[in-house]
């Protein structure tokens, strides 16, 4: 039914929408202007970018947080405005991959940190009836990983895992740096923003 025996799919965009200014609201509403934001937006996007490869764990990402905001927030408010970035996904997105997984080896493969993925995993697949686990054979995380997308290792440590054959696969990503990336190792990629069916058919 389907071109490739594997496929790798992105999770924030391609099965979770996901909305950054969010975050930058939710941080303003708390005391943390967004003329300070921009002001310390290489601080800021370096937290994130850490807090991604697992360099910064959750209470210490708050711990950098706080101090930016009002002296009453607290580290549940700074969580909650954290995740804000995270919308939904819908019930057929999300049927269409277990079709997809019936026929072929799928993986999820995504640049994410702690308290997004346990949001996703606790809230946003189960409200449309399903888990992560019972979609995908192996899910690959970057914060567990120490690496994140495009570095090339993120791929390799993949293929090598999986046993997957570079050329047999397909990867679904929202990203253009991570799908060219990921095609210098012989991996095929499609561009694939809110994944819909004439993405994998």
């Amino acid at each position: 039914m389907y071109e490739y025996k594997n496929y790798i799919l992105d999770l924030g965009g391609v099965l979770v929408d996901i909305d950054l200014g969010n975050l930058s609201a939710g941080l303003e509403q708390a005391g943390c202007t967004r003329a300070y934001q921009q002001a310390h937006k290489e601080t800021l996007t370096r937290w994130a970018t850490d807090y991604e490869r697992g360099l910064l764990s959750t209470q210490q990402l708050l711990d950098n947080m706080k101090p930016l905001c009002h002296p009453h927030t607290t580290r549940e408010e700074l969580l909650r405005i954290f995740n804000s970035v995270i919308r939904t996904t819908t019930r057929e997105r999300l049927e269409l991959v277990k079709r997809l997984a019936t026929g072929s080896r799928l993986f999820l493969l995504s640049n994410t940190n702690e308290a997004h993925w346990q949001y996703i995993h606790d809230h946003v697949f189960p409200a449309c009836g399903f888990t992560p686990e019972e979609l995908f054979e192996r899910i690959f995380l970057s914060y567990e990983m120490g690496v994140i997308k495009p570095d090339l290792r993120i791929y390799q440590m993949v293929i090598e895992a999986t046993g997957i054959e570079p050329a047999e696969t397909l990867f679904l990503d929202d990203n253009k740096d991570n799908l060219q990336a990921a095609s210098t190792l012989g991996i095929h990629t499609r561009l694939t923003p809110s994944l819909t069916a004439s993405d994998i058919l």
